[in-house]
């Protein structure tokens, strides 16, 4: 006989009953590495030998790219119609929307080195490597060493700057197109070394820097000083994106935060997102398309920026539901809900799709034949309030 268990009331938000993430595809597997957004196609590469995938519908289906020839990505950037790709063997390019790859590799150290960024800025091309800064000004077919040699793991320029995130030294940056770069990490902590920035994004000229393991920091002065810009939110964090003057941070077991106050205090937004042991998932990055915030864990994970930034702005209740009684526990055709501020019930599965849901009165049965053993989420939906129950079908 089956059994129901049902366990862990959350706290209420005065928000949509059925607002939360969506799993995007069901082909996309690997830790994420890299996202990039190109006009309507999203591609998201694994550097855990997922391979390199696209989109061209908003994350509803994916096409995987490069064959087998394509088995880990690191980084990626597109110049007008080719596609550049790197990872532990270098740089490749493609001419013919990722169908298929070439090396190009002429001018990278004789020594092997693993591309873990790129950035294209106008006719000139940055492969970040795990030892040093190359340059390209002819589309990637000769690579020369700039004057950076540290290990480059994230890249991106705000007006006439260029910032390069370093693995275990900081923050670098250059104004005269890559020629000089200049080290900025007053304010930064360390231990022995500074923490790997994977991300860093900008709003209105403030800079942030995901420091792995140290937190997120912030600076309004070209990096000329950072402060720590993390709240409460763990320091673990790997990837960070931004829509507006809204900041998103992804990290280890906390999933997805959101500030709209530039990082001094952040909301996590992780309805839907699947638990393991009442841990949520690591996120390891994060990127904006079409008014959806994209998430990699084990798999892509979607989510409507109206949903997340309409919880935030609206006041939250933080005060927890007494416990709903539901009954028979455990169960095995039905169960009822004895609360009579309870007028509608929803049952998720762990990737978001709906099995069931019923407008309900106080002492209703509702049947749960239909739905097969596992872990689900519950959402009981009251007049002014919602409350998240997670489920156990056995």
């Amino acid at each position: 006989m089956r059994k129901l268990v049902l366990f862990c009331i959350s706290v209420v938000f005065v928000m949509n009953a059925f607002s939360q993430w969506q799993q995007s595809g069901t082909n996309v597997v690997g830790q994420s590495s890299v996202f990039l957004v190109d006009g309507n196609k999203l591609y998201s590469g694994s550097g855990m030998g997922g391979g390199l995938y696209v989109s061209e519908d908003n994350g509803v289906n994916w096409t995987k790219l490069g064959g087998s020839a394509i088995s880990t990505t690191y980084a990626l950037a597109v110049k007008g119609s080719k596609i550049y790709l790197g990872n532990e063997y270098g740089v490749y390019i493609s001419t013919d929307n990722g169908q298929t790859f070439t090396a190009s590799n002429t001018g990278l150290s004789s020594t092997y080195y693993t591309v873990t960024a790129l950035l294209v800025d106008g006719s000139t091309i940055f492969a970040g490597t795990t030892n040093g800064l190359y340059v390209s000004t002819d589309d990637g077919a000769l690579w020369t060493i700039t004057s950076l040699s540290k290990y480059v793991r994230s890249m991106m320029k705000v007006g006439t700057d260029i910032y390069a995130g370093t693995y275990s030294d900081g923050v670098y940056i250059s104004s005269d197109n890559g020629s000089t770069w200049t080290q900025v990490v007053n304010g930064m902590s360390k231990t022995t070394t500074y923490s790997p920035i994977f991300s860093m994004a900008n709003i209105d000229n403030t800079i942030f820097a995901a420091l792995k393991g140290t937190g997120v920091y912030k600076s309004t002065d070209k990096g000329a000083t950072w402060t720590l810009a993390n709240g409460t939110m763990t320091k673990d964090i790997w990837g960070i994106a931004v829509s507006g003057t809204n900041l998103f941070a992804g990290g280890d077991y906390v999933g997805v935060y959101l500030s709209t106050d530039k990082g001094t205090t952040w909301t996590a937004v992780n309805t839907g997102l699947p638990e393991t042991y009442t841990l949520m998932p690591t996120v390891y990055t994060l990127v904006v398309a079409n008014q959806t915030l994209f998430a990699q864990s084990s798999y892509v994970w979607k989510r409507p920026l109206s949903e997340m930034i309409t919880v935030q702005n609206t006041p939250v209740v933080e005060t927890v539901l007494p416990r709903v009684s539901i009954s028979p526990n455990p169960a095995s055709k039905t169960i009822t809900i004895n609360d009579e501020s309870i007028s509608s019930i929803s049952i998720f599965n762990t990737s978001g799709q709906l099995l069931l849901e019923k407008k309900i009165n106080d002492g209703e049965e509702v049947s749960i034949e239909s739905i097969p053993p596992g872990l689900y989420m519950v959402k009981l939906q009251g007049t002014t309030s919602v409350s998240d129950v997670k489920l156990l079908v056995q």
